[in-house]
């Protein structure tokens, strides 16, 4: 009994030096000071070897674009030390409100579901706070929730000047200023999207400008089916050159549509604004190919009216499809109204 006892004893004793000697180990003398955080063996070259295969993996990627007639470069913020997020869309949609609660379903259906992985950002102007009732209100969270929305801003515009060296004509009643405002909501939504990028380190393959108050009457062709580096526009409008309520670019080609208003106040000429936007490409990006394709859209008014530059060819779809007047209870402008040009 004795010796059991005794045996314990040494065993407590022993039990306790370790204790004693691992504290020392492992406690730091200086208790103010930070200790060093210990990597497990093999860490930095397992994130080496990490990084390595990100970037054999990169370049595996643009070569096999390379095979196929496709020449990516990486926008200066792709930081290929890390992984890069890959988006086949960017959604820039920027302007008034007026009747996106009408249209969102039906961007969503024939619009936002052809566009592969996306991104969407909105820019909406807030002049008179109904964009802020909007988002608030439950109808509006539901739209923007629905339609997958990344990031949105309410702008209040802001006198802008219009000085310019030529005289453009500009076909809407708000006259040039109305014209620099939008040309100015597209810059501030790209700097959106740029701000998203550098944040998140992502690439688009594509970006989509989008208009608030549009809808389709079918859905576009499956992003995938357009050619990388080629710029579409819609090849609906009265007036020569590109309409804005829609448009499909390669990231580049979205940086010129967006800096029109710094082309604008240097223009000399004296355009429409679609015969400018046409301009823009032409003298900005010569080598881009574009191309006028059927995106199939209409304005939709807020008080439900579908309005289009109406050509034979758009008049035959919708009476083929009728989803203009299917989704909006049979409301469609018979014919738009002639406006004249104003300076």
């Amino acid at each position: 009994m004795a010796m059991s006892i005794r045996f314990q004893l040494l065993a407590l004793v022993a039990l306790a030096g370790v204790v004693v000697s691992l504290y020392f180990l492992y406690a730091s003398p200086m208790p103010l000071q930070k200790r060093a955080v210990r990597e497990p063996p093999g860490y930095a070259a397992w994130k080496k070897r990490l990084a390595a295969e990100a970037e054999a993996q990169q370049l595996l990627e643009e070569q096999e674009d390379a095979k196929r007639g496709i020449v990516v470069k990486h926008p200066p913020h792709i930081r290929l030390n890390e992984k890069i997020r890959k988006i086949d869309t960017a959604v820039c949609i920027s302007g008034q409100i007026r009747s996106l609660h009408l249209v969102y379903k039906n961007l969503i259906r024939n619009v936002f579901s052809q566009l592969g992985t996306r991104d969407v950002f909105m820019l909406l102007v807030d002049n008179d706070g109904s964009a802020k009732a909007f988002v608030s209100s439950k109808e509006g969270k539901a739209a923007l929730r629905e339609m997958g929305v990344t990031d949105y801003r309410l702008h209040k515009q802001k006198p802008l000047s219009t000085e310019t060296k030529g005289k453009p004509y500009v076909y809407k009643k708000e006259g040039i200023q109305g014209w620099f405002q939008q040309l100015d909501g597209f810059r501030l939504c790209n700097e959106m999207r740029h701000a998203y990028e550098r944040r998140t380190n992502t690439e688009y393959k594509w970006v989509m400008r989008l208009r608030p108050d549009i809808a389709c009457v079918e859905p576009i062709a499956p992003v995938k089916s357009y050619k990388r580096g080629q710029a579409y526009f819609t090849d609906f409008q009265a007036y020569t050159g590109y309409n804005d309520k829609i448009a499909l670019l390669p990231p580049e080609g979205f940086d010129t549509y967006a800096s029109q208003l710094e082309y604008a106040r240097n223009f000399t000429g004296t355009l429409a604004p679609e015969g400018f936007l046409k301009t823009v490409f032409e003298t900005y990006q010569p080598t881009m190919e574009k191309n006028l394709v059927d995106f199939l859209c209409a304005t939709v008014l807020p008080n439900g009216v579908w309005k289009n530059r109406h050509t034979e060819k758009f008049v035959d779809v919708v009476r083929k499809h009728g989803e203009g007047r299917a989704a909006l209870g049979g409301k469609w402008a018979s014919s738009p109204q002639k406006r004249k040009p104003q300076t």
